[in-house]
């Protein structure tokens, strides 16, 4: 069976999760890609097409990867923003109760 279907599919369908930031299925079809290749590689030598899906499906492991690595520092700066934030917050829900328990 030739394998660069199933390589090109894998990388179209990573570039497709990365791109709708959809963590999840990113996910799923990264350990779908840790326990398909390895029986993949098993078959013996890639041939030239499968070798060039193959380097396909790494550059789209390596931008969803990178993708991660954005999101994840994002978020990061996300919540320690929250976290300065957090007396004023608290400050202005607690000024809201004491308004509407005067009203």
């Amino acid at each position: 069976m030739d394998r660069q279907v199933p390589l090109l599919r894998m990388a179209r369908r990573l570039a497709a999760a990365a791109a709708d930031k959809d963590w999840d299925t990113l996910g799923r079809i990264d350990r779908e890609l840790a326990a398909t290749l390895p029986q993949l590689a098993a078959r013996g030598a890639w041939s030239t097409a499968e070798q060039r899906a193959l380097d396909e499906l790494q550059r789209a492991h390596d931008a969803a990867r990178a993708d991660c690595v954005r999101e994840t520092a994002e978020a990061g700066r996300r919540l320690s923003q929250m976290r300065e934030s957090k007396e004023g917050w608290m400050a202005y829900a607690m000024n809201e109760e004491w308004q509407e328990s005067r009203t």
